[in-house]
């Protein structure tokens, strides 16, 4: 299979960094009266890329980098993003605005529009962060651009930045509809006007040579229900912004917010739903991706995902196992259905079991079914071929005949 280009990202959401606050419980890993402890999750973060010396090109932050939009806790959590990207050799940070990020909560004592002192600034907060949020290019004239993309993202509810050669990122603000009132604390929404305008400023890229695009938003823009979580946090809008993006291309839709690992697909448009990095109340491990994405010369996007996951006392470890949601190894680009993968999985040879690695090696597209489309193969193994893929806390080992 042959690419015409390659782009590396590193993935981070919903840390929520917080400042130490008496009588509440934690909402996160994140204290920042406790980033020089050598167990603090983020420190435990930055000595795995030394160790296993990490790299990517971009770095996305999801939304939710605070909590309760502190702004203490604001401020430290953007340098530390800042730093993170130029330990990993980062061109550029892009961070999605999170429901966490904005200052929609009303502040206590606020009981007539005429105590300005207490009046409410939604985005001041984001607006004054230094460097320049929501974008931060490395080794580059960032000052000369910073201000425009800021001034853009908080006025069209989006930026697009455009690579020279291989990407192009679309940052989308899915919080900025949100007023103080409490049902649009965690609502999405993009305005018709931003997909207006969104899609103007992409068909201007139409003549292009084609670049490996991506989207990223805190808000989910399909529901996503798993875990019973309910539909009323997706972004309002969602499916026609998605109908949009695929009129301009082959996307990756990069979001956070429901602290769930998944990947699906929607007509050309992959969508990556990322664990919480730090969040103490998940349902899921916590966990940092990187993702090795790669433009196919006859077109569409592929991608293989390293995932790590974070324990306490026990620190950052290898997403193996196949129950993560998103795990190890795992990928995504083929929209191959399981029935063809598993007929394809049986012919491998006449006698089973056989070692998993061998049976990647031969057939390239594994590298890149969702964790979905894996489980579903496997179903289809067990049933129609009486084989199994046998896995065990370290992913998958080998397809074996099952025994009856």
């Amino acid at each position: 299979m042959d690419f015409n280009s390659k782009i590396r990202i590193a993935i981070i959401s919903d840390p929520h960094f917080y400042q130490q606050e008496k009588a509440q419980t934690p909402p996160s890993w994140l204290n920042i009266n406790e980033m020089g402890d050598p167990q603090n999750l983020w420190k435990q973060l930055e000595d795995l890329i030394t160790k296993e010396q990490l790299s990517a090109d971009v770095l996305l932050s999801l939304g939710d980098i605070t909590t309760y939009a502190n702004s203490d806790a604001l401020k430290v959590a953007w340098q530390s993003h800042v730093s993170l990207g130029e330990q990993m050799g980062c061109e550029i940070l892009a961070a999605a605005t999170g429901n966490h990020d904005v200052c929609s909560r009303p502040k206590e004592g606020a009981k007539s529009p005429r105590e300005m002192e207490h009046a409410t600034d939604l985005f001041e907060n984001l607006k004054q962060l230094d460097p320049c949020y929501p974008l931060h290019l490395y080794n580059k004239d960032n000052h000369k651009n910073a201000h425009t993309h800021r001034v853009h993202y908080f006025g069209a509810d989006f930026v697009i930045y455009d690579d020279d050669e291989r990407f192009r990122l679309v940052v989308l603000n899915s919080c900025a509809r949100h007023t103080t009132e409490a049902k649009e604390h965690e609502r999405g929404r993009i305005a018709a006007s931003t997909i207006s305008w969104l899609e103007t400023e992409l068909e201007k890229f139409s003549d292009a040579p084609k670049k490996i695009n991506i989207a990223m938003c805190h808000h989910s823009p399909i529901p996503l229900e798993d875990n019973n979580s309910g539909t009323y946090d997706v972004i309002h809008n969602g499916g026609i912004l998605l109908n949009h993006l695929n009129k301009c291309g082959d996307w990756v839709v990069c979001h956070g917010h429901k602290h769930f690992p998944k990947i699906t697909h929607q007509n050309e448009c992959f969508i990556f739903s990322s664990a919480s990095l730090a969040s103490c109340s998940v349902t899921a491990d916590n966990q940092f991706y990187i993702l090795d994405i790669f433009l196919r010369e006859e077109g569409g996007i592929s991608c293989t995902v390293n995932a790590w996951n974070w324990f306490e006392r026990k620190g950052w470890e290898k997403a193996l196992s196949v129950k993560n949601g998103i795990w190890d190894g795992c990928g995504f680009g083929t929209k191959k259905h399981p029935e063809e993968i598993a007929k394809v999985i049986s012919e491998i040879s006449q006698e089973f079991p056989v070692d998993w690695r061998f049976v990647r090696d031969q057939i390239s597209d594994l590298k890149f079914i969702p964790p979905e489309t894996f489980n579903k193969t496997n179903k289809v193994l067990n049933k129609k071929y009486n084989l199994n893929i046998v896995c065990n806390e370290n992913g998958p080992v080998e397809v074996a005949r099952i025994m009856i």
